[in-house]
């Protein structure tokens, strides 16, 4: 049984207080830059303190893409949460 209820999409806004703003996919490879998330949370089921990092480098950013909902309501009505799509997405263009 998985214990994990939500999912969620970390999101940076592109607004003028952003380093990233105007940047472009060129840039981010010239600059080699990455970016490092870094998740504290409280698991409740197990009472304790839940860390987690990972880093991202310009090769793993997905320009013009938005994620697709890894939940769907099962024939019961209830939100089930399928991991093996938590990575997917489509491409919207501009």
């Amino acid at each position: 049984m998985s214990i994990l209820t939500l999912n969620w999409t970390v999101v940076h806004p592109l607004d003028d207080n952003s380093p990233i703003k105007d940047i472009t996919p060129e840039e981010l490879e010239r600059r080699q830059v990455s970016v490092s998330v870094i998740l504290k949370t409280f698991d409740d089921t197990f009472s304790q303190t839940v860390h987690s990092r990972t880093s991202y480098t310009a090769e793993d950013f997905v320009w013009d893409a938005k994620f697709k909902p890894a939940f769907e309501r099962d024939e019961t009505g209830r939100v089930v949460l399928d991991l093996s799509r938590i990575s997917e997405y489509d491409v919207v263009g501009h």
